[in-house]
């Protein structure tokens, strides 16, 4: 059985919010600039998930793709738990985060992605890495 959760989603953004953090301001960021996006994400985000085990990637790769659906998932539980992160609310939440899984798996198109037999399980607890997944 495959399982999407959630809070992997919000997991890999938090990326976004510790780069914030340690910048000591505001990122530059516009959600409603597909380059401006992809270069943060690219920057940011990619590099710490590919420290993540190829298993805990595959799960945030099949997350992002049934989550795409999911809009109002992905704007009250996941944007909205990115606390620290003082960009604006995307206009399109859908397409912002269809720019963070184009950025995160470049050569995998998400509509190519068969999410038809996975299973929802947001429990928070899988945020937390077990041994092995990070490298």
């Amino acid at each position: 059985m495959r399982t999407v959760n959630h809070c992997l989603i919000e997991s890999a953004l938090g990326y976004l919010a510790i780069a914030e953090a340690e910048n000591g301001k505001p990122l530059p960021l516009d959600p409603d600039d597909e380059a401006s996006m992809k270069a943060a994400f690219t920057k940011y985000v990619k590099p710490e998930v590919e420290r993540w085990s190829s298993h805990r990637r595959e799960r945030l790769k099949l997350s992002l793709v049934y989550f795409l659906d999911k809009p109002n998932v992905l704007e009250d539980d996941v944007l909205a738990n990115i606390q620290d992160l003082t960009m604006r609310e995307p206009s399109d939440i859908r397409q912002w985060f269809l720019w963070l899984y184009e950025s995160l798996f470049p050569n995998e198109n998400a509509k190519s992605v068969d999410v038809s037999d996975v299973v929802e399980d947001n429990d928070v607890m899988q945020m937390n890495f077990e041994p092995g997944e990070l490298s």
